[in-house]
């Protein structure tokens, strides 16, 4: 009889666990962030397109779209990815010179963890800068889950 409830008290944890990372609030504050400012036990499970990331930001000159296409292309790439909503931002890139920051959240498929993905699109004397860092929100390894999702969006971001 204690056995039955042992194992009816694991199952209840069980499911209390994937509630809460499931419904858990996630603050824009904290993970919307100029990718710059990431440091210390933010940086578990990263994986960053940028300066001094994991591999260098790629620049696209400006002949081959203009930053509200660039911007609007990224964001499709980015939309279209299952279980990926926004948390914060925007890249809905203005005529002029700046950076449109967004940071989007996707969630694993059957328990729905929560991984962070910041997206930056600045203009550049060359031309445009797209810098990506993505990070997990619960454990310390994300098993290149991050890195394997951004590989795939810089694949299909093709500006050319």
């Amino acid at each position: 009889m204690t056995l039955k409830y042992v194992a009816l008290a694991l199952v209840l944890l069980a499911v209390a666990a994937a509630l809460y990372v499931r419904f858990a609030p996630l603050s824009a504050e904290k993970y919307h962030v100029d990718l710059r400012s990431i440091e210390g036990e933010e940086l578990r499970g990263q994986f960053s397109v940028g300066r001094n990331g994991d591999i260098a930001s790629p620049y696209f000159e400006p002949v081959n779209l203009s930053a509200p296409e660039a911007a609007k292309r990224v964001r499709e790439v980015i939309e279209a990815t299952p279980r990926t909503t926004m948390l914060a931002g925007s890249l809905d890139a203005g005529d002029g010179p700046g950076t449109w920051r967004a940071t989007y959240v996707t969630r694993s498929a059957l328990w729905g963890f929560p991984d962070m993905t910041t997206v930056e699109l600045e203009t550049a004397n060359i031309g445009l800068l797209l810098s990506i860092t993505g990070r997990l929100v619960y454990g310390v390894d994300d098993l290149g889950v991050n890195e394997a999702r951004i590989r795939r969006w810089l694949d299909e971001i093709k500006f050319d």
